[in-house]
Formats: structure tokens, sequence, C-alpha cells
């Protein structure tokens, strides 16, 4: 199938009409999947001006129209992509998957992956259908050129790590050839934590991205017994 932009467009329009949910800090900082601060730049009679969007309706009203004209008038999907936040993506796709083909797809799937702080702690996206995604997606278009290379080049049995912290599934889908860079994920938080190994048939290994230089190995992770390692 080809992507149907028009449907595209649609979901994520749906996404920028739902509510802007306050939090402790607003209205520096808010909940929604287009609009991250409260506080909105914008021009009023040829000034500039910085409105809050939680108190003027007239101004969230201007904002959403602003956006929303952005989201209609674009003529690929990749700037359509990039008006949901990072935190969102996945959710976003998770709407938009029946409407895209599987080379747009699995590219998004990848950027949303990686842009995403804690992708395998999701509640709208579970790690299960996650793994299901990667399992599926066309691999060239989900890998950079020298990703897939190395991907391809992966020997049939794997030593895997992956650093957990206290609130991080051990389930996850993340991990990395390199001992070093799941003891930094143990570490980077001053937090307690340990390190999971496993060894795994190249099988397993649902993609290589190392878009952020910490050699991760996309690991589908059902059924799959780890030893713990603790320093």
């Amino acid at each position: 199938m080809i992507t149907n932009l028009n449907t595209v467009k649609e979901v994520a329009v749906s996404f920028l009409l739902l509510p802007i949910s306050e939090t402790e800090f607003s209205p520096v900082v808010v909940q929604h999947p287009i609009f991250e601060s409260g506080f909105y730049s914008t021009i009023v009679n040829d000034e500039f001006k910085v409105v809050n969007l939680l108190e003027d309706e007239e101004s969230l009203k201007g904002a959403t129209d602003k956006i929303r004209n952005k989201i209609e008038h674009a003529d690929n999907i990749y700037d359509v992509y990039a008006v949901i936040r990072a935190p969102y993506r996945l959710v976003f796709l998770k709407h938009a998957k029946q409407y895209l083909s599987l080379a747009d797809f699995s590219e998004l799937l990848a950027d949303a992956w990686v842009s995403s702080e804690n992708p395998n702690d999701d509640v709208n996206v579970s790690v299960r259908t996650l793994a299901s995604w990667f399992k599926h997606a066309d691999k060239k278009a989900l890998m950079t050129e020298e990703d897939y290379e190395v991907y391809k080049s992966l020997p049939e049995t794997i030593t895997v790590y992956r650093g957990i912290t206290p609130g991080h599934n051990p389930k996850g889908l993340s991990w990395t050839q390199s001992i070093d860079t799941a003891r930094w994920f143990v570490n980077r938080y001053d937090k307690e934590g340990y390190i999971q190994k496993a060894i795994i048939d190249k099988s397993r290994a649902l993609a290589y991205l190392n878009t952020r230089n910490e050699d991760e190995l996309v690991v589908d992770t059902r059924g799959l017994e780890f030893e713990v390692i603790t320093e």
C-alpha cells in the first residue's frame, strides 16, 4: 500500500485538538501531543507576544488554527510527523500505522524509537506491540545503510546487555553488545541498578540502531532468559 497522507493528517489534527493537561509546573510545562508549554509565541498586531494558552481561549484557538494549517498544507508525511512531540510519536504511529506504507512506517518507527526518552515504558504502546512492529518492519527503511550492514553481519549467537534502574522494564527491547554502555545506563541518574546479560540467537535481533552511539540492539524478549550482573 501507499501512504494515505490526507488520512494521516486527520490523525495529526485529532491529536492537536486534544485538551491541554496541566502539570505541577504549568503553565511552563504542560502535557499535550503538540504543545510543550502553556506559553506560546505569536504575532499580534504586527508585534511579538507571548500568550498563555491555559488562560486565553482566543490565543489557544489562534495557535491551534496555525498548527492545523501547517498540518493540512504539509506535502509529505515527515512534515506531518514532525509536528508531534517526541513523547507522543509512538502512540501517534499506533493510530496512523494503517494509513502508512511499510517503508514510511518503518522509517518513522526508527525515529520515534530513538527520539523517545524511554520507549520501553510507553503506557500507550506495549512492548509486545513494539516487538511486532520491529519484527515486521522494512529493515532497510528502519535502519541507516551503515546500521543495516552491521545488522546483516551479526553472528548467529550474540551476547547482549541491558542496564536497569528502578522503574524501568526488565523485559524492554533495548539491549547492547557493550557492557560499558549498559553500565552507563545504570549509573547515569545515580540510582541503584543492575545489568542484565543474555545470550540470544540472531533471530531475536530485530534491529541495530546506532543513531545515539549506543550500539543498540532491539531484541525480542518474549521468553528470554537472562542473568543479573551486580557490580
